[in-house]
């Protein structure tokens, strides 16, 4: 297979999409708070529960910002498998049918018929 080439066979675009869609949910669903609660627990209104306090917090917005990019992902790649489809069924209406008789008149054309 040539360097750079991608092959793509039917439902990866579509698998593709469905796991994005999963990575979006399992990193909505982490709980940093839930994770590093104990730490601040240990010692209420430190500097050490503060600070874990700040980094659970920023961690909940990381893991929703990269989960939103992972949806964005699958919903593109979503719209990429319909305009494929769209595509397929369009060309697929423009392409001549072959039928015995077309086959006939091509034979008879190239006079091996």
């Amino acid at each position: 297979m040539p360097e750079g080439f991608i092959h793509i066979i039917a439902g990866d675009l579509e698998m593709l999409a469905a796991r994005a869609g999963t990575l979006d949910s399992d990193l909505r669903s982490m709980d940093p708070d839930g994770a590093l609660s104990s730490i601040g627990a240990a010692m209420p209104g430190s500097l050490t529960s503060g600070a874990v306090t700040a980094a659970a917090a920023s961690l909940k917005d990381l893991t929703d910002a990269l989960g939103s990019r992972y949806a964005d992902v699958g919903s593109g790649t979503s719209e990429l498998a319909s305009a494929h489809r769209a595509n397929d069924a369009a060309m697929a209406e423009l392409t001549p049918r072959t039928t015995s008789g077309s086959a006939l008149q091509w034979a008879i054309e190239k006079g091996l018929a």
